[in-house]
């Protein structure tokens, strides 16, 4: 098990920016998620995950409002978390004009137990 914080800036905006991929014989728990609004004003944002077995994109996020200067927590609570395997990718973009930064709490594990 090893803990990883994953991170990423929305720059350019309406552009989705790769937060964090699922390395290689990996998977992960994504425990936490935090959304910061460095822009002048309130602005929305979209927060997806790719399903790399399926090559399928979930948007569970969409057109959510942050308003500026203030940050969104999302999970963190015990036995809350999202699973995800090899090749998922957790990903997020801005709207226009918008200055967003996105942190992810993650536990990586590998996908095969040796010795076990």
């Amino acid at each position: 098990m090893i803990k990883k914080t994953a991170f990423a800036s929305l720059i350019p905006p309406l552009t989705n920016v790769l937060v964090y991929e699922v390395p290689r014989n990996k998977t992960a728990e994504m425990v936490m998620l935090w959304i910061t609004n460095t822009a002048g004003t309130n602005k929305t944002i979209e927060v997806s995950f790719y399903k790399a077995a399926t090559d399928t994109t979930l948007v569970f996020l969409d057109g959510f409002v942050v308003n500026t200067n203030e940050f969104t927590q999302i999970g963190g609570e015990a036995n809350t978390f999202v699973m995800l395997d090899e090749g998922d990718k957790l990903m997020a973009k801005g709207e226009a004009n918008s200055d967003f930064k996105v942190i992810a709490s993650l536990i990586e594990n590998n996908k095969t137990v040796i010795g076990g």
